[in-house]
């Protein structure tokens, strides 16, 4: 039965053909006789003991031409008018417009299947190895991998691979205690490894995912076993370590309402809604959403096993033939992603959140009001809370509660909104005055208190106003300052310094960085120096007022910690700015003074300052040397880079 929380878009099924129609005999509906590789062609090879002819359907004109041609099997090429022929070990492609061979070759052993991999290439399976036949130039088949020996004694029943030919998929099935199992040789390339995977129906696709920017490589398959069956899906060819990856998983296939007979026979990845395809012997349809494995619906849709199946030319569906000769399409219509069950809502968004931002933001939009519509207030402000960002939370969604009609038995729809904010954190600006205003209405005031204490509410100048009005909750602002003391020197001792500017929002004098700054240069030399680092980066980037530059410099000279002074304002200068020649001339002055005159020599000599004063500092660096030379003996002169003092003293 479809599921009727989920749907992803209106799913139409529709009958394409009925073979019988073409005059058929029904008894040739068969796996090994019936083909159909595209929405252009259907070939059928109808053999008797005498003669053999191959009929050809065109769906686009809804004609069929019959052909006196030998072969077991017979495949059209899914474009043109060209067809592949297997008669034993001998496989042909002929023209059927000029009735010419144009290549032909024959294998020293069986050949168990073939198929149009693109219109210029034929992938032929042996019982040993696979080929890959390119019917445009004159080589022969090239084989690309050995069988592996766990597909022996299989029927092969499909070939997939990756549309850059890179990963390639071998599926058989075999029969164990009367039931059907599937097992496929997974191989790659590149790699020049197989991997054996438990499965009847697989698919590989190329799949553009917004937040990745670019397509990835997705495999799925259902996995059964005899104790459970499971649809898989990861990303192929992605190594790397970050997060930014497909999200895998397995997700059950709930196989329960079924005989034990049934299993998946095709299964097609439709990139254009990101959805899965799954086809059982049983004439079953399931469809999965392709990110997260939900199931959307699931449907018998014929009472005959499907035979083959293959991509429309939209590539918005499927076209499948079943053994009844009915051909039906399977497409999807209008997506628009519809979802009313809160658990399955929470799944789908856990892979979708990652993978694409603006259909997740649609998403909560659409639950949020249906939830909220339908008197759900505590479940809508749920929504609102685990949306991206939260960017559900604003005034007018706030409003709707506040307005919002209580339900009989229930707590007012403003008070559910508070009460689950709280709870999970605090509430904002704009919640905190009506919050306030609310418990002074209903005389709960002595309520706010705590909710201060607690950090539950944020500080605003409106909400000290409506404290001033109450000489009892203004003295909660100076109670609160002197509990957020501790909060400060941790939050600085962590280093975690954004989460710092934050916090100081919650104050409407703002915090004194110089202050913090003084204190902390006391305690530990390298956290203030990133500190100050940081406060004068942020300063200049967001061109906001945190401390004062000049008395960074002098709260670092003051304590004599030249290094860390040193280190703040070459990252401060380093744009050699002709407005910061006074810094520049200050900074250079320091240096000197204190000794470091290597470190002043290195400044001047890489250029990373043009606007000082040169005639001030040249003085002072050559009395500096003038010193030095008093000091030392002879033998032991100062290390001093004479070329500075040269190239200073005499400048113009």
């Amino acid at each position: 039965m479809e599921n009727q929380f989920l749907k992803p878009f209106e799913i139409s099924i529709d009958l394409f053909a009925n073979l019988s129609s073409f005059g058929f005999d029904s008894r040739f509906f068969n796996f090994s006789n019936l083909s159909i590789t595209s929405e252009k062609f259907l070939c059928l090879n109808e053999l008797d003991q005498f003669t053999g002819k191959i009929s050809v359907v065109n769906f686009e004109s809804f004609s069929k031409t019959t052909y006196s041609l030998q072969g077991n099997l017979a495949k059209m090429n899914p474009e043109n008018h060209q067809i592949a022929l297997q008669n034993e070990t001998i496989i042909q492609v002929l023209d059927l417009d000029s009735k010419m061979c144009l290549k032909k070759t024959n294998f020293k052993e069986n050949v168990l299947f073939f198929k149009w991999i693109t219109v210029e290439i034929l992938a032929i399976i042996t019982e040993n190895k696979v080929y890959h036949w390119n019917i445009k130039d004159s080589k022969e088949p090239e084989p690309l991998f050995e069988i592996h020996e766990s597909l022996q004694n299989h029927q092969i029943i499909n070939y997939q691979t990756s549309e850059n030919l890179q990963w390639l998929i071998v599926v058989g099935i075999t029969q164990k205690e009367n039931q059907i199992f599937g097992s496929s040789q997974l191989y790659s390339i590149e790699k020049q490894k197989t991997q054996i995977i438990q499965t009847s129906a697989c698919d590989l696709a190329s799949v553009f995912l917004q937040n990745f920017n670019k397509s990835i490589l997705i495999f799925s398959c259902i996995m059964k076993t005899p104790t459970e069956t499971k649809l898989y899906s990861m990303e192929f060819g992605n190594d790397s370590t970050t997060e930014n990856k497909f999200k895998r998983y397995t997700h059950p296939v709930e196989f329960d309402s079924f005989p034990t007979q049934d299993f998946p026979i095709d299964l097609k990845i439709c990139e254009k809604f990101s959805v899965i395809f799954v086809l059982t012997k049983m004439g079953y349809l399931f469809v999965f959403d392709l990110l997260t494995g939900i199931l959307f619906l699931k449907k018998q849709i014929s009472n005959h096993s499907p035979l083959h199946a293959v991509f429309n030319k939209n590539k918005d569906g499927i076209i499948a033939v079943f053994k009844s000769g009915e051909i039906l399409t399977i497409s999807g219509k209008n997506p628009n992603l519809k979802i009313h069950n809160l658990n399955q809502f929470n799944q789908l968004v856990d892979a979708i959140i990652i993978q694409d931002s603006d259909t997740t933001r649609s998403i909560f939009i659409d639950k949020f009001e249906v939830l909220f519509n339908q008197g759900k207030y505590q479940e809508a402000a749920k929504i609102i809370a685990d949306s991206p960002d939260q960017f559900l939370r604003t005034q007018e969604n706030f409003k709707k509660f506040q307005e919002a009609i209580k339900n009989e038995g229930e707590k007012p729809p403003e008070i559910i909104y508070y009460q689950l904010f709280l709870a999970q954190n605090k509430l904002n600006s704009f919640e905190s005055i009506h919050f306030v205003r609310k418990l002074i209405e209903i005389q709960k005031k002595e309520l706010i208190e705590n909710f201060v204490k607690e950090d539950k509410l944020e500080l605003s100048q409106e909400l000290m106003n409506i404290f001033d009005s109450d000489p009892e909750l203004s003295q909660l602002f100076k109670k609160k300052q002197i509990s957020n003391d501790s909060i400060v020197t941790k939050l600085i001792e962590q280093q975690e310094f954004l989460k710092l500017l934050d916090y100081g929002k919650n104050f409407l004098m703002g915090l004194n960085y110089s202050e913090l700054l003084k204190n902390v240069l006391e305690q530990n030399e390298q956290i203030a120096e990133n500190f100050a680092k940081f406060l004068l980066s942020e300063q200049k980037e967001k061109d906001i007022y945190l401390i004062d530059v000049l008395n960074v410099f002098d709260i670092f000279a003051d304590a004599k910690k030249i290094k860390s002074l040193t280190a703040v304002f070459l990252d401060v200068l380093k744009d050699n700015k002709e407005e910061e020649g006074y810094l520049q001339t200050k900074l250079l002055e320091v240096i000197i003074n204190s000794g470091h005159i290597q470190v002043a020599d290195a400044i001047i000599k890489n250029e990373m300052f043009s606007h000082y004063d040169r005639w001030g500092i040249s003085l002072k660096v050559k009395c500096v040397y003038v010193m030095n030379k008093l000091r030392v003996r002879i033998s032991d002169p100062p290390h001093l880079d004479l070329n500075l003092i040269n190239s200073i003293f005499f400048l113009e």
